[in-house]
């Protein structure tokens, strides 16, 4: 999940909060960081927020968890490969409707 915003400063401590659940939450840049969703303990929705230095911020919004399905069968992926420097930017399209676009990986 990709948070957008300021304040994502060097030297900071970051967490993400899906519902009662923490996870890191990694500084790309200034203005964005990314984490990986926790297991969820059931589908649904749950609300989301972030923390920098054990302080809140709060936003509404919320993340659904949806019923886990065979990733292979349920999504594309292009280009399956890359240069060894990086730099390639990957679509992941999700074949149930839902899509997702990760760049620069």
């Amino acid at each position: 999940v990709t948070f957008f915003g300021h304040g994502f400063e060097v030297g900071g401590t970051f967490t993400a909060h899906f519902g009662q659940a923490t996870v890191d939450l990694v500084r790309i840049s200034s203005s964005m960081a990314v984490a990986v969703t926790p297991q969820a303990v059931r589908a649904g929705n749950v609300s989301v927020f972030h923390s920098r230095n054990a302080a809140d911020y709060i936003r509404s919004g919320s993340f659904e968890f949806a019923e886990q399905t065979d990733f292979a069968q349920s999504c594309r992926i292009s280009p399956i490969n890359g240069p060894s420097k990086g730099g390639t930017r990957v679509s992941i399209s999700v074949l149930d409707g839902w899509a997702s676009r990760i760049e620069n990986c």
